[in-house]
């Protein structure tokens, strides 16, 4: 699959591919000390370049802690749209 995110050379592509070619799950735990930090932006960046990275919809998924708030954000909105597996606070 193309890049859509300028700056993403083939050099990054395989490191992340090489990272993810594992047998196990890689999992990624993002925190923040209060609301409204950032969290939901730093997934969709991390999704966005592994996407960007070659990494398929398919295999990746998305968690939201079930402490946050309920409401549809932008992540699960892009999740639904890119085909992403995701759980957020209302399932």
């Amino acid at each position: 699959s193309s890049s859509h995110m300028a700056g993403i050379t083939p050099a990054e592509r395989e490191a992340v591919a090489s990272w993810l070619s594992g047998e196990s799950c890689v999992r990624v735990f993002v925190a923040g000390a209060v609301s409204h930090v950032g969290k939901t932006t730093v997934c969709l960046a991390i999704l966005g370049y592994l996407e960007a990275c070659g990494i398929a919809p398919s295999e990746m998924a998305y968690v939201k802690p079930a402490t946050q708030c309920e409401a549809a954000d932008a992540l699960a909105v892009w999740c639904e749209a890119k085909g992403v597996r995701h759980v957020g606070g209302t399932e």
